[in-house]
């Protein structure tokens, strides 16, 4: 029985023995001892000091055929994980410290626009604006470096810039890269699409009456006055001198025509609208006229009418589509004066 007891003895200080030397304080540590990634970067994690052996942790499961001094990490498969690695040396074990590697998260790439507003077409996904508006947009952060604009997918010239302003249509997109990770770069690639609206209005004359090109409003001015109830896409001139036109497009932009300088005031009949479609304006500047008649090239006459003021309404919505020509007439029924028109 004591000599039992004795072998027992033994073999438990041979085994005190085997333990205090395998827990031998080698002290790996891992480096760097934080390690942050951009967006699909690697990095490489080492142990300093040589060592008979390696196992690598990853939140501690150990990860297969990792057993060397190093282990590469990725961004998108290792971010928000913890590793540590075990080593032993000349029958000695120890477990370094565990490090953190995480990643850096970006929000979507974004623009900010600012000056004028202008108005959004949705049916075209446009935003009209005006000539000469100031449109300034700027990417929002973190993205500021390596910032490239393009127009229809191809890079702008020299518009590397934070800010890019807008003064020409185009179909607008910009990539940049935080400058914590230049080496990564996203794109806002939602095309950001600008018109600018052409605002020439033009004044051209036909048969005494002066038209304006066309807008969604129209003010006459006769000597830089304004003509009050001149508010229509044509004007009857009743005096010579110099006429203008404001008008407003349908995406209210304005402005003012080139001065028309009008010398036909003269004229003995003055008809508006030229061509008409449905009510045709007559003037006369002839004393003893008694009626008005609209007849064809042939002179068959379709209408007569008494004249009764110096501004007479006739309607001609009955009249079929061509050239016509208004005629005044005395008390007698005699021609005394005519001019032709065009019926729509």
């Amino acid at each position: 029985m004591k000599r039992n007891l004795s072998l027992l003895a033994a073999a438990a200080f041979a085994l005190l023995s085997i333990t205090a030397s395998a827990q031998c304080d080698l002290n790996p540590v891992i480096a760097p001892g934080q390690l942050i990634l951009c967006p699909g970067a690697t990095d490489t994690l080492s142990v300093a000091g040589n060592f008979d052996s390696y196992q690598w942790f990853k939140n501690n499961q150990p990860i297969e055929g990792a057993t060397g001094p190093f282990y590469i990490v990725e961004q998108y498969r290792d971010a928000a994980s913890f590793f540590k690695v075990s080593v032993t040396k000349n029958g000695c074990a120890d477990t370094s410290k565990r490090v953190l590697v995480d990643g850096y998260v970006f929000a979507l790439p974004y623009v900010i626009t600012t000056g004028e507003i202008g108005i959004y077409n949705p049916l075209k996904d446009v935003r009209f604006q005006c000539p000469g508006d100031s449109v300034i947009m700027t990417m929002g952060d973190p993205y500021n470096v390596n910032i490239q604009w393009y127009n229809a997918g191809k890079p702008i010239p020299g518009a590397t810039g934070k800010t890019f302003q807008v003064t020409q249509k185009g179909s607008y997109t910009v990539c940049g890269s935080p400058a914590v990770c230049p080496s990564y770069t996203d794109c806002q690639n939602i095309p950001m699409n600008y018109a600018f609206d052409k605002v020439e209005p033009l004044i051209t004359e036909s048969n005494d009456t002066l038209f304006a090109s066309a807008a969604k409003t129209y003010r006459w001015y006769y000597n830089g006055r304004q003509i009050p109830g001149a508010t229509k896409n044509y004007i009857v001139p009743d005096r010579n001198g110099a006429y203008t036109v404001a008008i407003k497009t349908t995406h209210d932009c304005t402005g003012m025509s080139p001065v028309y300088n009008y010398n036909g005031a003269d004229a003995l009949i003055a008809v508006a609208p030229n061509p008409v479609m449905n009510t045709l304006h007559v003037r006369v500047k002839k004393a003893g006229v008694a009626y008005i008649a609209i007849a064809d090239l042939y002179g068959n006459r379709y209408k007569l009418i008494p004249y009764r003021n110096d501004n007479e309404l006739i309607n001609v919505s009955d009249l079929r589509m061509g050239t016509y020509v208004v005629q005044v007439l005395n008390s007698k029924q005699q021609v005394i004066g005519s001019t032709k028109i065009f019926k729509q």
